[in-house]
């Protein structure tokens, strides 16, 4: 072999030797992260834990394996009863995990558990200012609202559906939230801006906890109007002894809907659903809903636009007929409201043209990815958009139909980005601005 053939073997050899490092490195990279993925998935916290440790110190380049990270501490101090002991040292290790993740791929592409990085930020800063809520210490709440803020956790697109969803609520009203966004951004706006502090925000999760109830029962800054109901929780035996009484077949009665006079009532007999294995099974958030209809029209009951799975766990009939105990929903903007009295068509037009024309404002949909991302909610605001248009139509006024979907479009300037390029053009044809 002659000189240069061996320089070249020589070159050929290094070559390789170089570009198997990192596919080795990429290699134990991926494997790690995918150990860590299932072990988590399996619910060994421990073991997954080990192994993003393992991965980040090998290389921190990874955003998936720090936001896995802080959901794995999430899952090893998950609790139900956590909430009110939440403290600032651990919000601060799962947000600086979220945080790194956003540093890294600030448009984050990797799996996602249950709520995107941001919004893991907002959640478990809006926690700590739960806790402090609970405790009377609304300063501190605001600060770790405010620390959500600051760490990239407050979302502007959701920021603005939240706000004209608490607007679109009736005065005085109990609006019903399931999630964590539902619930937090309201409360956000209520305790750091003041807005609508006669709304009264019952997460129909958090009422299975007694020291939520006992908390919204109490008169706040943040909120005017205590939640009543008939009893006191102050411990474990408290609750069992309540769902002990709700465990027969009961009446209650309720105003009638419809009525124009509220002492006009009617009565309702209960059932409560059979579990597994013939079992009863009563949810203490559907013994406070059904307070709350008793309740019914002293203060209006609101399911906000983000609840879609209505479950209760009775069976509830009048005159021996099963009835639904939502079966006079009203929409009103970005809520559904539990009506006695259903409003005429010309009341509800107008209810729709002050929030759609006047009170509701969008600020934060300035592009496709927004858009996309937050599909659900931009949907919501255009069905609201459709329906009060709808009814201006059939009443003849479709000049002012047209001027309202005109308003959609200057408000939400995202409409022109939907990827659904019929429903776009239809939108902007009937704001007659399709060509512009």
């Amino acid at each position: 072999m002659n000189t240069l053939s061996r320089l070249l073997l020589k070159y050929f050899i290094y070559s390789c030797v170089l570009l198997s490092i990192p596919v080795f490195a990429i290699s134990e990279t991926t494997s790690l992260l995918q150990q860590g993925k299932q072990a988590f998935w399996s619910g060994d916290y421990k073991k997954a834990e080990k192994l993003f440790n393992e991965l980040i110190q090998k290389d921190p380049t990874v955003a998936e394996a720090y936001y896995f990270s802080g959901y794995v501490k999430c899952r090893l101090n998950n609790s139900s009863n956590l909430i009110p002991d939440y403290t600032r040292g651990f919000v601060e290790s799962v947000s600086k995990d979220m945080e790194k993740v956003l540093q890294l791929e600030p448009d984050y592409k990797g799996e996602i558990i249950v709520l995107s990085p941001r919004e893991k930020i907002m959640s478990e800063w809006s926690v700590l200012a739960l806790s402090y809520l609970n405790k009377g210490e609304v300063d501190k709440a605001k600060l770790a609202f405010k620390e959500a803020e600051k760490r990239g956790g407050l979302i502007g697109e959701l920021y603005d559906f939240m706000k004209n969803m608490l607007i679109s609520c009736p005065t005085d009203a109990i609006m019903i939230t399931a999630g964590d966004m539902d619930t937090f951004y309201p409360l956000y706006l209520q305790v750091v801006e003041g807005l609508r502090t006669d709304v009264t925000v019952l997460n129909i999760h958090l009422c299975q906890s007694p020291w939520f109830l006992s908390m919204i029962g109490k008169n706040h800054p943040w909120q005017k109007h205590p939640l009543t109901l008939p009893f006191t929780l102050n411990n474990s035996k408290d609750v069992e002894k309540i769902l002990a009484l709700y465990q027969k077949p009961f009446t209650i009665t309720i105003p009638e809907p419809g009525a124009s006079v509220i002492d006009d009532i009617i009565t309702l007999s209960v059932t409560p659903i059979s579990g597994g294995r013939g079992k009863t099974e009563v949810y203490l958030r559907d013994i406070v809903f059904l307070n709350i209809l008793k309740n019914i029209p002293k203060r209006p009951l609101c399911i906000a636009s983000t609840v879609k799975h209505r479950e209760f766990n009775f069976k509830v009939y009048r005159e021996g007929t099963k009835v639904d105990p939502f079966a006079h929903l009203e929409k009103r903007g970005l809520v559904d409201v539990l009506t006695l009295n259903p409003n005429g068509v010309s009341e509800q037009i107008a209810t729709f043209d002050r929030l759609l024309g006047n009170e509701f404002t969008f600020r934060h949909f300035p592009n496709s990815e927004a858009i996309n991302r937050y599909d659900f909610y931009i949907n919501e605001i255009i069905t609201n958009y459709i329906y009060a248009a709808s009814l201006m139509d059939e009443g003849g006024q479709q000049e002012r139909a047209r001027m309202l979907f005109k308003k959609l479009v200057d408000a939400v300037p995202g409409i022109r980005y939907l990827n659904n390029k019929s429903q776009r053009d239809y939108l902007l044809g009937l704001a007659g601005t399709v060509n512009q």
